[in-house]
């Protein structure tokens, strides 16, 4: 942001890749947060705001290198406190503990448009610490887009480990939403369940909301939306099993919510398994991208406490048996992808 000293006062934004293809209306809500909405169109219909000099309609897409302008007189005072506000929001100082915690972080795989990381328990995607968001920030600086802030393009449970795609860029948001939009991502769990799963189980459900919790049902409703889970057993035992689920949907509490559904409860989901409390075992250990927009496949290591909890179940797996189980699943399921 560039702000002139002339008589008629000018601030300017040099567009850039993430503002790229964005409305200029969209843009400019970010790009001049102290004027209302109402403010914004207006002087954009006036050409108090111009793209490269000239008056445009509020839907031009922006390309980059445009140079996004606004005049006005007495600019530092319309300014005032919300511009203040706008400049120091992003993160740029961290602690000791949140330095020494964030550069532990599993990174498993990067590109120009995103990174990769093995999600451990407790993260949450921005927040409190330790979240995403403000790994990103410390990763890579502040983003300089107006329309734009680096984040995770899906989501885990707080609970739940495992593989999570950060978009790096806009460009990269917009792909892995096109693909989720198509069902081309296959995404494969662990999980350590209560009971013996023998068979493997093809469930088509529909998940609802209330409070904090999703109760699943057998017929369709208002309030409801399908969820769509494939579970596979790997090793059982009487009591404990380990099992591999895909899911089709991305429903809230999915995994967790069907298990609990087919008596098959996570062991210690205190929120879907009354009797226990000792926290859950759900793992995100392969992601696939068959358009291959994203590296594939992607697996996360279990983090030591599965492996521990596996040890005690007597459910462990020697490593190249697993993978082959796991490869024989994605395999099914990418023959029936219709991309």
């Amino acid at each position: 942001m560039k702000l002139s000293s002339d008589s008629h006062e000018q601030i300017s934004h040099y567009i850039k890749e993430n503002d790229a293809s964005k409305r200029l209306d969209v843009v400019a809500r970010r790009a001049f947060p102290f004027l209302h909405l109402a403010e914004i169109f207006q002087a954009i219909r006036k050409g108090t705001i111009k793209v490269n000099g000239k008056k445009s309609s509020q839907k031009y897409r922006l390309v980059e290198g445009d140079i996004l302008t606004f005049v006005a007189k007495n600019m530092q005072e319309r300014m005032g406190e919300s511009q203040t506000m706008h400049t120091t929001t992003a993160r740029s100082v961290f602690t000791q503990e949140e330095i020494a915690c964030y550069q532990l972080l599993e990174i498993l795989w990067e590109s120009q448009d995103f990174v990769a990381i093995n999600k451990p328990v407790g993260w949450i995607s921005h927040g409190n610490f330790p979240s995403l968001t403000d790994w990103l920030i410390w990763k890579y600086g502040v983003e300089e887009s107006l329309s734009f802030n680096r984040a995770p393009v899906h989501r885990l449970d707080v609970g739940t480990t495992g593989v999570i795609i950060l978009a790096k860029t806009s460009h990269g948001a917009r792909q892995f939403f096109q693909l989720q939009e198509e069902k081309r991502l296959i995404k494969i769990y662990l999980a350590i369940v209560d009971g013996k799963v023998s068979e493997p189980i093809t469930s088509q459900l529909y998940l609802y909301r209330q409070e904090n919790k999703s109760f699943c049902l057998d017929a369709p409703r208002s309030d409801a939306k399908l969820a769509i889970t494939h579970i596979y057993p790997l090793k059982s035992r009487a009591k404990k099993s380990l099992i591999a689920c895909v899911i089709e949907t991305g429903r809230t509490h999915q995994i967790r919510a069907v298990c609990a559904h087919y008596h098959h409860p996570l062991s210690g989901d205190a929120l879907y398994n009354p009797h226990s409390k000792s926290g859950y075992n759900l793992h995100h250990y392969l992601f696939y991208d068959p358009s291959k927009s994203v590296k594939s496949p992607l697996i996360a290591p279990p983090p030591p406490l599965f492996i521990e909890n596996l040890a005690q179940y007597n459910l462990t797996m020697p490593e190249t048996t697993l993978g082959d189980n796991i490869q024989k699943i994605l395999q099914k399921h990418a023959s029936t992808n219709p991309h």
